[in-house]
């Protein structure tokens, strides 16, 4: 009853049930294609396969305002709108596909986590956090390319330029700052390694703040998209600006000034200096937005002073050698004397 309900609401409407054959060929192309693109992170292909297989697909009748592809975790089942084929290349049904494989169910069937979005009692983290994550990894599969598009008067470099591209695109950044590795083992596989790894790195007040600014992003934008009166979406637009521009601000500056605390010889200040030069590809930026070139020059300075200080040590270490050597030839010189005698 409370299914039915909610699919009255959405307007969403079954036509026909997609019959067992079609579903199995549809779950093989998906699990060859996910491990084939994603060779370097083991996934399970029969497993993958079976949780496909045993999921009932719909072709129905779906809202243009909706996405053309919904699974529901209410009953377990994926809708596909009448005007797509089921097809894994195309993304809004890879996108759903990875919410049903990243599904983590109890013995009771009660759903507790899904990818990084964790299902408490009281409220559910990370919902959006999950949605670019898992965008990420559709655009990784389908082997996207990064394209710089305008969208509310700023200029973002995005995997995805349809489907969540703002968030895409921080994914995109924090995944070229800490690795892609542990990003995609807990979207796809529901565990909490991603979130370890990045609190390591970025420190955990970052992290809730990704968390929270990812949120508040995606609801904006769902207020721009259902809204028609002109001062809610001129509010909501600048707001995503805002928290854009924040957010890529404190991953920057987290990831960088923690990173070159750790810089421990000359190896490690160059791969640093490269990182830092390469992430400008990454950013997104306004008509106003500095701080990554303010913050790029602070950083040369104290590079530079930290390049020297390894110089410095290095001249020393060289000095002290030849003093050692030199000693040791005049030690050898007198105990053959001593022979001789």
């Amino acid at each position: 009853m409370q299914i039915n309900k909610y699919f009255k609401e959405l307007n969403i409407e079954p036509i026909s049930e997609v019959n067992i054959r079609e579903r199995c060929e549809f779950a093989n192309g998906v699990a060859m294609v996910m491990v084939e693109k994603l060779a370097d992170y083991n996934l399970d292909y029969l497993k993958i396969v079976d949780i496909l297989q045993h999921t009932e697909m719909y072709i129905a009748k779906i809202p243009k305002n909706l996405s053309p592809v919904n699974y529901s975790y209410l009953d377990g089942k994926m809708y596909i709108s009448e005007d797509i084929k089921l097809d894994v290349r195309n993304e809004f049904v890879l996108h759903e596909v990875i919410h049903r494989i990243q599904e983590y169910r109890n013995k009771k069937e009660k759903l507790l986590q899904l990818g990084l979005c964790d299902v408490m009692e009281t409220k559910i983290k990370g919902l959006a956090l999950n949605e670019a994550a898992v965008q990420y990894i559709v655009q990784r599969v389908l082997n996207s390319e990064s394209k710089v598009i305008d969208i509310y008067g700023m200029k973002i470099p995005t995997l995805s330029k349809n489907y969540y591209p703002i968030l895409t695109n921080l994914i995109e950044q924090i995944t070229f700052l800490i690795g892609e590795a542990k990003l995609i083992d807990s979207t796809i596989n529901s565990n909490n390694e991603f979130k370890y790894d990045t609190i390591d790195i970025l420190g955990e007040d970052t992290y809730n703040a990704i968390e929270n600014s990812f949120e508040q992003i995606l609801e904006s934008n769902n207020k721009i998209l259902k809204n028609t009166d002109k001062s809610i979406i001129e509010e909501n637009i600048d707001l995503i600006k805002n928290i854009y521009i924040d957010i890529q601000n404190r991953i920057m500056t987290s990831f960088f000034n923690k990173e070159f605390k750790r810089i421990k010889s000359m190896e490690q200040l160059k791969k640093f200096n490269t990182k830092l030069l390469n992430y400008k590809d990454y950013i997104g930026s306004n008509e106003v937005q500095v701080l990554y070139i303010d913050f790029f020059k602070t950083m040369q300075e104290l590079i530079k002073e930290k390049e020297q200080s390894f110089i410095n040590k290095s001249l020393i270490v060289v000095k002290e050698n030849k003093i050692i050597n030199v000693f040791n030839r005049i030690k050898k010189y007198l105990k053959n004397l001593v022979f001789q005698n």
